[in-house]
């Protein structure tokens, strides 16, 4: 993790007023006042619901030993001075952004650049265990750090001998992947795919498509990377691809995309596949994943990592396919002395990557309790999409399903299977064990939410000790 001289990181910074002496050595940024301050650079950073600037006191009084603030309190950083290095600049984000955008020049960071309706996640994190494996000294943010301020955050974390920057981009509004593609300018982009995410601060999916889009549009001169099997992603090559250095394509379904990997059968714990990575084609090959539907951001990692400019063999990306890890909090085992399996994967999630859930969970043995949250940012189509849900469980075999949300009383009214269930507006203790007196060994729990819904309560109340954020 990347640490900063007073002079490197002063240098990065254009306009600024300092206050107090230059700090020895090289140290940390945090944003997060809650966490660990000593010897640290605190951002103070200004949103809707907080104020970094409150607790510039409290940095100090924990170790920070550079603040950066644009807020003006002359009595206490007149106080704080003596001890500590007091950064003032117009906008502590825009700041950020601009260190960000001024440090990528500097190093000249290969970046490839993942946005997606879903899979994003997924595909960055398979990408940078793909280049890891190879020998590449790559980096990528641990955590999801994909908007305004996290992508400015995950390139100021990069160490200056990273070789490759694998960054995710997220977006809910027009005009978000353009500003990030600005800051970030990746010299490789693509999307996972396309589908009904954000719909309500978007404002529907016609405004989801433009949106995605400018992954591309903010990438002239760059290279793309399209997903045959995507109709909607199909235009945008015909509308952007000519812009570009070069394109190449990847598909699940299309064996003329340039990374092929069909998928032949899939079980609990992992899928295989079979089919070509430029001209080196392969026979069936085990991937130690749960969900076929990461087939597609494998492809997509997979793609980035041959076409990265470290000459990386075929054969060596699909050697590190045993090694593959999920991300935390998607499709993820999680562990428990109670003789029951638990499949987690509650971070996110839209209609389209709920069918794809479903999908899997068809394919895996026991009899299963489907814990299932609502899907959060629909805005006016989220009744009609959850009916549409609903009435997809009725033709799923389980034991039980328990759905949370604000909208738990339409379930009642969709739900025509037989199997019993349990609704509520929230996750609670009295529901958790009612839950969990009706399990038994052998059977297998699913959840699947966004996160706003908390799903993972389920996993404090029943004392399974378990990091899935």
């Amino acid at each position: 993790m990347k640490t900063w001289s007073y002079l490197e990181f002063t240098d990065l910074i254009e306009s600024k007023t300092i206050l107090g002496e230059a700090w020895e050595g090289a140290l940390a940024l945090e944003t997060d006042s809650r966490k660990s301050l000593k010897d640290k650079i605190f951002v103070a950073l200004e949103g809707e619901n907080f104020d970094g600037h409150d607790f510039v006191q409290q940095a100090a009084d924990s170790g920070a030993r550079g603040i950066l603030v644009h807020k003006k309190n002359d009595s206490l950083y007149k106080e704080l001075k003596a001890s500590i290095c007091i950064i003032q600049v117009p906008n502590t984000l825009e700041t950020l952004q601009t260190m960000a955008r001024n440090y990528r020049k500097k190093n000249k960071f290969w970046m490839a650049a993942i946005s997606g309706s879903q899979g994003k996640t997924s595909a960055r994190e398979f990408c940078f265990q793909m280049l890891e494996f190879c020998g590449v000294k790559a980096f990528r943010s641990p955590k999801s750090f994909n908007n305004h301020l996290g992508l400015p955050l995950t390139i100021l974390m990069a160490d200056a001998d990273t070789e490759a920057l694998v960054l995710e981009m997220g977006m809910n509004h027009l005009g978000e992947l353009k500003a990030l593609s600005q800051i970030a300018e990746p010299d490789m982009v693509g999307l996972t795919c396309v589908g009904r995410s954000h719909l309500g601060p978007m404002g529907g999916y016609e405004n989801v498509l433009l949106g995605k889009a400018e992954i591309y549009e903010a990438a002239p001169g760059k290279t793309h990377l399209y997903n045959l099997d995507q109709p909607d992603i199909l235009d945008m090559q015909k509308n952007w691809g000519s812009h570009a250095s070069a394109q190449f394509s990847f598909s699940n379904h299309n064996s003329e995309a340039d990374v092929f990997f069909k998928v032949i059968e899939e079980t609990d714990r992992s899928f295989f596949i079979k089919g070509h990575i430029l001209d080196y084609p392969f026979k069936k090959t085990e991937v130690p994943l749960s969900g076929a539907f990461h087939a597609q951001n494998l492809a997509l990692g997979a793609l980035i990592a041959v076409k990265s400019p470290y000459q990386i063999e075929p054969a060596k990306i699909l050697e590190s396919f045993i090694e593959l890890r999920a991300p935390k909090g998607r499709t993820q085992w999680v562990e428990n002395s109670d003789g029951f399996k638990v499949f987690f994967d509650a971070y996110n999630a839209n209609p389209d990557s709920m069918e794809a859930f479903l999908r899997s969970l068809e394919s895996m043995a026991g009899d299963k309790i489907l814990i299932l949250g609502e899907m959060l940012e629909l805005g006016k189509e989220s009744e009609v999409l959850h009916q549409e849900l609903f009435r997809r469980l009725s033709d799923l075999k389980l034991k039980q399903i328990v759905y949370i949300g604000s909208n738990h009383l339409h379930f009642k009214e969709s739900y025509m299977g037989g199997a019993p269930f349990l609704t509520h507006h929230e996750v609670n203790q009295e529901l958790a064990q009612q839950v969990y007196a009706f399990l038994a060994k052998g059977d297998l729990v699913a959840l699947k939410a966004s996160r706003g819904i908390k799903l993972d309560q389920f996993l404090q109340y029943w004392n399974i000790q378990t990091d899935v954020f």
